[in-house]
Parts: structure tokens; C-alpha cells; sequence
């Protein structure tokens, strides 16, 4: 059927889009010493 084909796409954004926020979440903790401290 027609109807899958934004499937594979949209799985390849979600999983850009998860890493990339994967990667602003450990740059934040490296570079900002208060959300270290915090926890």
C-alpha cells in the first residue's frame, strides 16, 4: 500500500531529532557547572 511510505522519514527525523536532544543535554551539563551542582 501507499499509505507507509512517510514511515520511514518520519522514523529517520525522530531519531536525528532524539539524538541531537541527546546531545544538547550532555553539552548543557558539561558547560553549565549550576545543573551539575544541582543534582
Amino acid at each position: 500500500g501507499w499509505w507507509w511510505w512517510p514511515v520511514g522519514p518520519s522514523l529517520a527525523m525522530i531519531l536525528i531529532l532524539g539524538s541531537l536532544a541527546m546531545i544538547n543535554m550532555g553539552l548543557d551539563e558539561m558547560a553549565n557547572p549550576r545543573i551539575r551542582n544541582k543534582e
